[in-house]
């Protein structure tokens, strides 16, 4: 029978799902707890594999896009606060490899025999298989045609000589065989297809057999811009590993950089751990950084938690996906027999593992058939999000199931989503992968944006795709060029700062432009019927790679432009699209698609379009000149002769907020300027200058970071707030260095009342402090001591009954 779609029509289905799966599905009662129901069944599989008399070194069988090699699995762990140092000489102890540690994440190569081990371990909140899914989808890549780069060539009298595109992917030349070709490193060097003379750099590449799509990237970049140099890294490892070789590459000289990668579980309503590595190596290293938007066009859900007032099987209240008066728990969901694929869950709170707060609330994502029930080989994770990062995961491969017992595999199933515990989150979210088979939402759709994470840095030339053979040049037919609809569509906003903070939403611009897809390759991609037999590399995977060689062509010819300045140029360069591969048109939340569009950007990125005006200011920079309290920073910058600059605007960000401008300077026609900002506050402040041309343009230019350290051990940076308050308060601490706190209670008296608080400072940078339970204190005033292994101080605060 059909999935119910309807409460009324579920509720004898829910008895039988109450009475035959709570004991099984209990959050108590399944093994290895932090690490969920995926990494549970790999250990299981482990163990029967070595009881078999197999090495361990040799099991390699994992669930799809889970890395298992060698008897390792790829994980992430999110580690309590202050504990992360103690997990990984732990985790090191056990064998693990490649550990890579970034706020309170670590990620590496555990042994999969260890996993009962690495739970047990104090400090380890929970466990995930790094999820990391790539964009893709005597050769010469008709990107040149298509963006007209040789014009652009010409023009500037280079072809990227002097330059080094820094490359992030699976792997170079670890290949596993699953592409049509066949062709190696070696051979792609020998043919002209990648240069050779020792001009293509290797820092690390994938310890594990991959796809080499890094080396089809490469070979994309090579053929756009030839003269410039080659190196890669490999982005496999986890997110704390992928931030790392970001900035490996820049710090090996890579002056352009782009990627293809996504960690399924980096942050969608907040700014991650890699989208700050991007933003860093920007700001700091002048880095032109481009990423692929991604495939998966309009196919995320997104809705505010609506309680059904259903119970579940997992114990808590399940979602009401129907947005009117009915009830409706179940989604209906088509998946096909031979499907592989995943979908991504989060909600809107905070990411632990970037260093901040946590979530609070604990939410299930999984499947049932279509009688209701559970699937056996796909089970929830089952995993304690609270204190954790909000994210869960449905992970699929060639299901197959026969609920009504007819011989024929069900296509029919239902998703449901349980809050287990906490309050209700304002927003969920999920993004279906898919890597073959089809699966289509029935009801309920919302087609919401589904580009995020990195891709949606601020700092980051975000591409989506479009065929070569879907543009005037190649297709007369046509008059514009049309995007494709897998293509990931941008509006996603940003709910939460760097500290976990939370914001107004912040809706970035994203994609930036759109780049050509389907270019031939010596081995990587898929055959099409355009006249040879090279394999076509489709996706924005392909789309990337072509824009960062457009970006190398600039910076060669201009050696002058900085990264914020080529990224201008080519958003200004683009020919405007206004359809989709299968014409619709390309409008999100009801705005025009000419000109900026969350399907393309500005549109289709065109070489011959390019203009680099000269860079009118250099020099910029802010240093401090007093300490925290009462801080005091001087920004400085030199503007050049006749730069036709009418004001400037010096704009700051403190640890990750959004910018702020706090003063507005006009242009003297050139020389030296110096602007004084007092009361700053401790911690990382990145100034930017903007400024508005004589003919009423807006430029963007550098940044620059200071850090304003603290006068004395510690600064109360924000008394209690609210003061008075019933319920709770929070208070900010800024420490010199790092170390535990603690904060007591004490009455009018000097009596101890109770301890309200222990964590760890992180040094120079505020921590916001957020105390509980204070309606069990009795009213008056008290007084709250604050003891650091550095500092002692005492703040005062009025509780009302």
């Amino acid at each position: 029978m059909p999935i119910p779609s309807s409460y009324r029509q579920l509720a004898s289905t829910l008895v039988v799902l109450l009475v035959f799966f709570v004991p099984e599905l209990s959050h108590a009662q399944h093994d290895l707890g932090p690490a969920g129901s995926s990494l549970r069944s790999l250990y299981n599989a482990y163990q029967k594999y070595t009881s078999a008399g197999k090495s361990a070194a040799s099991f390699g069988e994992g669930p799809a896009l889970v890395s298992v090699h060698a008897g390792r699995v790829s994980v992430e762990i999110v580690t309590e606060v202050g504990k992360r140092s103690r997990v990984a000489a732990r985790l090191h102890s056990l064998g693990m490899r490649g550990v890579q540690s970034n706020a309170r994440l670590i990620t590496g190569w555990l042994p999969v025999g260890k996993l009962p081990n690495a739970v047990a371990i104090d400090g380890v909140h929970s466990i995930y298989p790094a999820l990391m899914v790539a964009q893709s989808g005597s050769v010469t890549s008709r990107g040149v045609e298509v963006m007209e780069t040789e014009a652009l060539s010409t023009a500037l009298g280079t072809s990227g000589q002097g330059l080094v595109v820094g490359v992030l992917s699976d792997s170079y030349d670890n290949y596993d065989g699953s592409q049509p070709g066949q062709a190696t490193a070696s051979d792609d060097v020998s043919t002209g297809d990648l240069p050779g003379g020792g001009r293509v750099q290797i820092l690390q590449d994938s310890s594990t057999p991959a796809s080499d799509e890094g080396r089809a990237m490469m070979q994309i970049v090579h053929d756009v811009a030839p003269g410039a140099d080659l190196a890669f890294h490999t982005a496999t490892g986890g997110r704390a590993a992928f931030a790392d070789a970001i900035r490996s590459l820049a710090a090996s000289g890579s002056r352009v950089v782009v990627d293809d990668i996504l960690y399924l579980n980096e942050p969608a309503y907040q700014d991650g751990i890699v989208t700050r590595a991007i933003d860093e190596v920007v700001r700091q290293d002048d880095v032109v950084y481009v990423s692929a938007a991604g495939n998966t066009g309009r196919d995320a859900f997104e809705s505010p938690f609506r309680g059904s007032g259903t119970e579940g099987p997992l114990g808590g209240e399940m979602h009401d996906f129907d947005p009117g008066p009915d009830v409706d728990p179940i989604q209906q969901i088509s998946i096909s027999d031979d499907s592989q694929f995943q979908i991504a869950f989060q909600w809107s709170q905070p990411y632990a593992s970037t260093g901040g707060p946590a979530a609070i609330s604990d939410l299930e994502i999984y499947l049932v058939d279509k009688r209701g029930r559970l699937l056996p080989s796909v089970q929830p994770e089952r995993r304690d999000n609270v204190g954790g990062d909000p994210f869960e995961f449905i992970n699929v491969q060639d299901l197959s199931v026969d609920a009504d017992g007819d011989g024929t595999d069900d296509t029919e199933f239902g998703l449901v989503i349980e809050r287990i515990s906490g309050p209700a989150p304002e927003r969920i979210r999920y993004v279906p992968f898919q890597q073959r088979g089809e699966i289509s939402v029935e009801e309920y759709a919302t087609r919401s944006p589904s580009l995020y994470g990195h891709p949606n840095a601020e700092s980051a030339i975000t591409v989506g795709a479009t065929a070569w053979f879907d543009t005037p040049e190649a297709n007369g037919d046509l008059t514009a060029p049309l995007v494709h609809t897998f293509s990931a569509v941008g509006g996603t906003p940003v709910l939460f700062d760097a500290l976990g903070q939370e914001i107004p939403p912040v809706v970035r611009q994203k994609p930036d432009v759109t780049g050509p897809d389907g270019t031939n390759t010596t081995f990587f991609g898929q055959p099409l019927n355009d006249g040879d037999d090279f394999p076509n590399f489709f996706g924005t995977s392909a789309a990337a790679p072509h824009v960062a060689a457009l970006a190398a062509i600039i910076r060669s010819g201009r050696p002058d432009a900085t990264a914020e300045v080529v990224k201008r140029a080519i958003i200004a360069s683009a020919e405007d699209i206004s359809s989709t591969r299968d014409d619709v048109e390309t409008t999100i939340a009801g705005e025009d698609a000419q000109g900026f569009d969350f399907f393309s950007g500005t549109g289709l990125v065109r070489g011959d379009q390019v203009t680099v005006s000269a860079f009118p200011v250099r020099a910029f920079q802010a240093r401090a000149t007093e300490r925290a309290p009462g801080g005091r920073v001087i920004v400085s910058w030199e503007e050049k002769e006749a730069a036709g600059i009418d004001t400037y605007r010096v704009e700051q960000s403190y640890v990750g907020q959004p910018f702020n401008e706090i003063a507005s300077v006009p242009s003297s026609g050139g020389g030296a300027y110096e602007q004084a900002i007092s009361d700053v506050r401790p911690g990382t402040h990145t100034f930017r200058l903007t400024w508005t041309t004589s003919s009423g343009d807006q430029i963007r230019g550098p940044e620059t970071q200071v850090m304003v350290s603290v006068k004395g051990e510690a600064v109360v940076t924000k008394q209690p707030f609210p003061n008075p308050t019933r319920s709770s308060f929070r208070l900010e601490l800024t420490a010199s260095q790092s170390q535990n706190v603690v904060l007591a209670m004490y009455d009018v008296l000097g009596r101890y009342i109770r301890t309200v608080y222990t964590g760890r400072l992180r040094a120079g940078q505020p921590s916001l402090i957020q105390v509980n339970r204070v309606s069990q204190t009795a009213s008056g005033q008290h007084f709250i001591r604050i003891i650091g292994e550095t500092f002692e101080t005492v703040v005062p605060v009025t509780v009302l009954r």
